[in-house]
């Protein structure tokens, strides 16, 4: 999966994605788009936005209840930690004698909870927008290729809905952070990252707990008679651990910046100007 960083309006779309504008990562730190300026290195801008990108999905959903974010465990990095650790774990279902593909599990369409569970791109990133491959992009911020989201589950380009339930997407797109060390590598003595460890989950069988199937007030989609043919498997943790560097300055200001380095290197990141941190999520 590819990241293409767009520095400003009237970019060119190198391939199908999904963009977010730099004016919606502001949650996770990125301040403004001079940050995604056209001289600033391209590992440092990529960076960034995964960094502003994974905070911004896990401490939003961090903040919802359970049956708000059905299937779906999200927690944010502690921000007085100098390694910051995103984690996330997905739930998915398939039944037996189904050529279906594993799919976040179903919500509700009885009881309390009715069309509970789910959540949209747009709920996450308000200006959030797909673009084809050649599209002019009208503002600066972070396109994520579609295409190899597919091997993850994930819908194709054309069949992706922004404002539809986006839990097989941000699955797609997590665990592809996780797990393409070619397109986001660790750091080396080599290799300049603020990525220091990751961990794609472990994908394991789980029991179903019983508000999935209440007879009242379900939290699923799920049945109490579709049980025994129902498989549901858990991502287990998907972690992405990135580095990160603070600096005081002779007046007291304080100076916070993913840190772009090789191992023992320099931070590539204090080359431009530094970001304030996020807001500490919700506990």
């Amino acid at each position: 999966m590819s990241i293409q960083i767009i520095s400003n309006s009237g970019g060119t779309a190198d391939f199908s994605g999904i963009f977010i504008p730099a004016t919606d990562l502001r949650a996770g730190g990125i301040s403004n788009v001079n940050e995604f300026n056209s001289s600033v290195l391209t590992e440092v801008k990529v960076t960034k936005a995964i960094y502003a990108f994974l905070f911004t999905v896990t401490s939003s959903l961090a903040a919802l209840a359970p049956v708000d974010r059905l299937g779906v465990t999200a927690t944010p990095p502690n921000l007085n930690n100098q390694a910051q650790v995103f984690t996330m774990s997905f739930q998915r279902f398939v039944k037996e004698n189904s050529d279906a593909k594993l799919a976040p599990l179903p919500v509700a369409s009885t009881g309390n909870f009715a069309g509970q569970g789910d959540f949209s791109l747009i709920d996450l990133f308000d200006n959030a927008d797909k673009f084809n491959a050649g599209d002019t992009i009208p503002a600066a911020g972070m396109l994520i290729e579609s295409a190899p989201l597919a091997v993850y589950g994930a819908l194709s380009h054309a069949a992706i809905d922004l404002e539809g339930d986006c839990r097989g997407l941000i699955y797609s797109i997590v665990r592809s952070l996780a797990l393409d060390t070619d397109s986001y590598p660790s750091r080396s003595a080599t290799v300049a990252s603020a990525i220091t460890a990751r961990n794609g989950g472990t994908s394991s069988q789980v029991a179903a707990v019983a508000a999935l199937v209440d007879a009242t007030n379900p939290t699923s989609g799920l049945t109490a008679a579709e049980l025994p043919i129902t498989h549901i498997l858990s991502s287990g943790n998907i972690t992405l651990t990135m580095d990160t560097a603070r600096t005081m300055d002779t007046n007291g200001n304080q100076n916070w910046e993913v840190n772009v380095a090789t191992v023992g290197g320099t931070n590539l990141a204090t080359a431009v100007a530094p970001v304030q941190p996020p807001a500490q999520p919700p506990s």
